[in-house]
């Protein structure tokens, strides 16, 4: 928890900035579409999408808008949220941590460089 507290203090012109970027929800869409619920393929000209994926990221996404407003602190919000809620699923360890994952490089693309 100290740590938590310690990266959070570290951190908070980031968090600040982040509450400064807008994002619709159509930003927020195409960025889970591209990444997050971006659904694996073989054919390399059509992009796939993980349709139950990217219903759950949206619902936790308005969620997240509604608290925090449309911006991209809600977005981060919305993917530890739905990293660390895990609890339902056969193998929560190993889902949380393919999700965080997920999330590390969802934050290295060019998608989460939204201005």
């Amino acid at each position: 928890m100290a740590l938590g507290m310690h990266t959070f203090i570290e951190q908070r012109d980031v968090w600040r900035d982040w509450m400064k970027v807008k994002v619709s929800d159509e930003m927020a869409e195409l960025f889970f579409k591209t990444t997050l619920a971006k659904a694996p393929s073989h054919q390399k000209l059509v992009e796939k999408t993980n349709d139950k994926q990217l219903e759950k990221l949206l619902g936790i996404w308005h969620d997240e808008r509604r608290q925090l407003g449309s911006n991209k602190w809600a977005l981060y919000n919305c993917m530890t949220y739905w990293a660390s809620h895990t609890y339902d699923l056969k193998n929560p360890e190993v889902a949380r941590r393919n999700r965080e994952d997920a999330i590390t490089n969802a934050m290295k693309s060019k998608h989460w460089e939204m201005q």
